[in-house]
């Protein structure tokens, strides 16, 4: 059975829309096919090697407290939006962590954290979506241009991440 450890605010913060285009309204990135170098030869992220990856769309943005809770309300009734792993679990855990401590004391336009990954997928899977692969994350938040971080190289001090 999977973990259902918890995620940060980062970890919504990719919807891989499949197919098609984008429900009217959504703030996503077409990220076009191609190959890029993922991973750098220092550790965790070794071993450096190339990927190949069909296009998608992902998110801008990370998902909102307000969003997470607008699908939270429905998600437990839905069984439709739930891998079999995780209807399980859902039915073990009824409200999941709950608002209080996916809020984190902040308002409702900042990123939900404290979920976990059958959350996560079943949010995606409402959305007609799914959660990027590593690849794909990585590809969509450093780009071609083998950075180790999306601005650079350089650490920013914990300013920027």
């Amino acid at each position: 059975m999977k973990s259902a450890k918890t995620f940060g605010a980062l970890a919504l913060a990719g919807l891989i829309l499949m197919g098609g285009v984008a429900a009217a309204g959504d703030d996503v990135v077409m990220i076009p096919a191609g190959r890029f170098t993922q991973g750098s030869p220092r550790e965790p992220d070794a071993p450096v090697r190339q990927v190949q990856l069909s296009a998608y769309r992902i998110d801008r943005t990370e998902v909102t407290v307000a969003a997470f809770e607008a699908f939270a309300a429905q998600a437990w009734s839905e069984r439709a939006w739930w891998e079999p792993e995780g209807w399980a679990w859902a039915n073990e855990t009824p409200g999941g962590a709950g608002p209080e401590l996916r809020r984190a004391g902040r308002t409702t336009d900042h990123p939900v954290v404290a979920g976990t990954w059958f959350e996560a997928d079943a949010y995606c899977r409402s959305r007609g979506g799914a959660l990027p692969t590593e690849a794909q994350w990585e590809h969509a938040a450093a780009g071609d241009g083998g950075r180790r971080f999306p601005w650079g190289e350089e650490e920013q001090g914990g300013t920027w991440a």
